[in-house]
């Protein structure tokens, strides 16, 4: 039962996020990692896009998007969707697993509102998915120290 309702969860968080017919929307920060990604993709090492080392970013999120790149943006873009749908589902997925395992009952039904409020708000969603990028490197990094 409780396996059904996290994959409920995280069906349901990618499908708010990006619903069919979603669009990419580009920032700044998205132009620089895909300028890592193409830089890795293209075998020119972990660089921005002033050829410099990209320093400033973790390098999962670009070194997934260099796996992904493609130099027909429609087909990239269809790539990254995919993407941010599989995190999306992560997120829903591992936070009802975490809260029920950890809460139970009650961490359940916390993690399920959790997984409703980061559908509706996308500064929400954006911090939860930077969780995924961000933390597995800052992990990493302290690890190897």
């Amino acid at each position: 039962m409780a396996v059904a309702c996290a994959i409920a969860c995280g069906v349901f968080v990618a499908g708010a996020w990006l619903p069919a017919g979603a669009q990419l929307e580009y920032t700044p920060d998205s132009l620089e990692y895909k300028a890592i990604a193409e830089n890795l993709w293209s075998g020119r090492g972990y660089r921005n896009e002033n050829s410099e080392i990209a320093v400033n970013r973790s390098p999962l999120y670009p070194a997934v998007l260099a796996l992904l790149f493609h130099q027909d943006q429609i087909l990239l873009d269809s790539r990254i969707i995919a993407l941010h749908r599989c995190l999306a589902f992560v997120i829903g997925l591992s936070l009802f697993l975490y809260g029920n395992a950890t809460f139970g009952r009650l961490g359940a039904v916390c993690a399920t509102l959790a997984c409703i409020l980061i559908s509706g708000d996308d500064e929400l969603g954006y911090a939860a998915v930077q969780v995924l990028t961000e933390l597995p490197a800052t992990a990493f990094l302290c690890l190897s120290l």
